[in-house]
């Protein structure tokens, strides 16, 4: 056994090697913790790029879906008309058809 003489205390040593390992324990959960974490992160990362992707890919489709209601609305705005036109012609027309049996009858 060491004996106070000799300088150092086993006790010392004994607690410099304990602050030793404590030190090497904190440096190991912290390189852990930092691995932990940025996987983490890295998941993280990707889960937002997918959810970015896909979020773009639906502003697309939503983008392509308003464009193709806004051509349907169009035509359909031009065939209420050409309906329209239609209906009047077909009034005249059997007017017209009305008059020409009234002065033949």
């Amino acid at each position: 056994m060491v004996t106070p003489k000799d300088g150092m205390t086993f006790e010392f040593l004994f607690s410099l090697a304990a602050f030793a390992v404590l030190i090497v324990n904190v440096v190991v959960m912290i390189k852990n913790n930092s691995k932990t974490d940025a996987e983490g992160v890295v998941k993280a990362n990707l889960k937002l790029d997918a959810l970015c992707r896909d979020s773009s890919e639906t502003r697309l489709d939503l983008k392509s879906m308003k464009s193709d209601i806004e051509k349907m609305t169009k035509k359909q705005i031009e065939h209420d008309f050409r309906l329209e036109k239609i209906e009047e012609d077909l009034d005249s027309a059997c007017g017209r058809i009305t008059k020409l049996e009234e002065k033949e009858g």
